[in-house]
């Protein structure tokens, strides 16, 4: 496994993690009495479809309605910044229609397998990436064919062969996407710079397996330096220091890249918030057995059920 798909791993992992860890205490806030009810079986189900059906089109109690805007708020806002990137990405593919490929470029695709994958378009700014979630293609423009070395230009068709293969456009777009989702946790954030890394110096390295020789590759940094990526759901070119220190043959440094302590700290408070949310609201829906809350020494009245939490046994909901 390299280096991105630890770091794609760990990004979609901690992000299930802390949704799930995330939505036990909304749904627990909105309907305690009703999953209370669900989890006893049959009847319980039920007696709670029967009370969400009965209590359908009520007026939202104050908290509720908070709750429901607040949660569709924040949605909204994750939602549009993800729209926002998968219509950019698509205007920048519908705005540069293909052109005619370089014979040189052909005969360099076909030899390394990719020829049915290239497209070429007109352009004075030399550029290349890879776009594409489902059928990604790789993008050149006249001016890097023009630009580049025989050598030079296979070192960057290998690169971009590494994030096609990999799907690496639809890994962008899921990364980014659980990033602006979980926007409250800025650890997140940091995971996802982690990946973008991470895949560049993973197709400079299978750019080197194949030259065994770093020349061409540097050549091709040296020529193309950064492009602007951002913002994109695409295998875009760019330039680091870290990648430098890949083809000289050091360790990249990637400490730049760690949490910051205000990321740390905030990240930590949020966590922390959401379990002590969950296990009252657990506490308040009677989804603790009797046992635990009487071994933490709370009494249970004759029903066997506890609310030590102040607030009715009812959903904010209905």
């Amino acid at each position: 496994m390299t280096r991105a798909d630890r770091a794609f791993a760990a990004m979609v992992l901690v992000s299930l993690g802390l949704g799930g860890l995330a939505s036990v205490p909304l749904l627990l806030t909105l309907f305690p009495g009703e999953i209370a009810s669900g989890s006893r079986g049959y009847d319980g189900v039920i007696s709670t479809c029967a009370a969400a059906i009965s209590h359908f089109g009520e007026a939202l109690p104050p908290l509720g309605t908070i709750t429901v805007v607040l949660l569709g708020g924040a949605l909204l806002a994750a939602g549009r910044r993800i729209h926002g990137l998968v219509r950019r990405t698509a205007r920048l593919t519908a705005a540069r229609p293909p052109a005619p490929i370089p014979l040189g470029v052909a005969a360099s695709a076909q030899r390394l397998g990719i020829g049915a994958t290239i497209r070429c378009y007109t352009s004075t700014v030399p550029d290349v990436y890879t776009a594409g979630f489902l059928s990604p293609r790789i993008w050149a423009s006249s001016s890097l064919v023009e630009l580049l070395e025989p050598e030079e230009l296979e070192a960057v068709l290998l690169h971009e062969r590494a994030h096609l293969r990999r799907r690496d456009p639809l890994r962008v777009l899921i990364v980014r996407s659980l990033e602006a989702l979980l926007a409250p946790v800025p650890a997140v954030g940091t995971l996802a710079k982690r990946f973008e890394l991470a895949k560049e110096l993973d197709a400079d390295r299978e750019a080197l397996l194949v030259q065994r020789t770093p020349h061409a590759l540097a050549g091709a940094l040296a020529a193309l330096g950064d492009r602007d990526g951002h913002g994109l759901a695409i295998g875009a070119w760019s330039l680091s220091s870290a990648r430098i220190d890949q083809l000289c043959g050091t360790q990249p440094d990637t400490r730049a890249l760690r949490p910051s302590r205000r990321a740390s700290v905030l990240s930590v408070l949020t966590c922390t918030l959401v379990l002590f949310l969950g296990g009252g609201q657990a506490a308040r829906a009677n989804v603790l057995p009797a046992s635990i809350i009487e071994g933490l020494g709370f009494a249970t009245d004759d029903a066997g059920l506890t609310h030590f939490c102040p607030m009715p046994p009812r959903g904010i909901l209905f």
